[in-house]
């Protein structure tokens, strides 16, 4: 099974889009962290309840603005296999990231739009 998780936003300015969302939506931020050139906040609501917003800035790719779709998956490789199978590309191969207990991958759509694949531990 496959489900959408959260969404990504790519953002110029990390530390003003969290204020903003945390202002706006009354999110807190729950974590953060960096991998290579990409520094990710996780944001969630006051109640826990609802998808996350990432708020992430990367100086490699996307442009700011592009959302990133997020799909939590019991089968990661089999993701990779339909994507290809219909006109996606893996752009980022399946990673395990084991302190944060999950597994990812990034491709993008048979458009080019970014989406995320993770499986938890």
């Amino acid at each position: 099974m496959t489900r959408l998780t959260m969404t990504k936003l790519v953002v110029a300015d990390l530390e003003r889009s969290v204020a903003f969302y945390a202002a706006v939506c009354g999110f807190k931020e729950t974590g953060r962290f960096s991998a290579g050139p990409m520094t990710e906040a996780i944001m969630a609501s006051a109640d826990g309840k609802g998808a996350g917003l990432v708020i992430l800035t990367d100086d490699t790719s996307p442009a700011p603005g592009e959302c990133i779709l997020v799909f939590d998956t019991d089968d990661l490789a089999g993701m990779a296999a339909r994507i290809e199978a219909n006109g996606g590309k893996t752009t980022t191969p399946i990673t395990r990231l084991d302190q944060m207990g999950i597994s990812f991958a990034m491709f993008t759509d048979n458009e080019g739009h970014i989406v995320e694949g993770i499986q938890r531990h």
